[in-house]
């Protein structure tokens, strides 16, 4: 009987709108497989961006490998003069960027 592959324990997805860019992360960003998330980022163009929404409504778990790559992006994306915003994050993964003393490197909407 032929098996259903897994799904990938990270997708990351982007969506333009005029200067805005989204960014949508869905599953785990982790030890495992943050060198997904970098090269998935580094993938990212910024030229003609003001503002980039990191969506981590998916994300259901980030440790301090996946902070590391989202830190780097959002310097990276400041040195274009592109603003980043972490958006939907699950209280847990705001706690661990609160634990991880992440949360002031990339700036999270307010919770509610």
């Amino acid at each position: 009987m032929p098996t259903t592959p897994a799904p990938p324990l990270l997708d990351v997805r982007t969506f333009s709108d005029d200067d805005a860019l989204t960014i949508v992360l869905q599953g785990e960003a982790d030890v495992a497989n943050h060198d997904l998330l970098r090269m998935s980022l580094d993938g990212v163009e910024l030229r003609g961006t003001r503002t980039v929404m990191l969506d981590l409504s998916r994300l259901v778990f980030c440790d301090l490998y996946g902070f590391r790559e989202l830190i780097a992006f959002a310097a990276h994306a400041r040195r274009w003069g592109v603003e980043t915003l972490v958006t939907g994050a699950r209280p847990v993964v705001r706690k661990m960027a609160q634990i991880l003393g992440t949360a002031g490197d990339v700036p999270f909407e307010p919770p509610g």
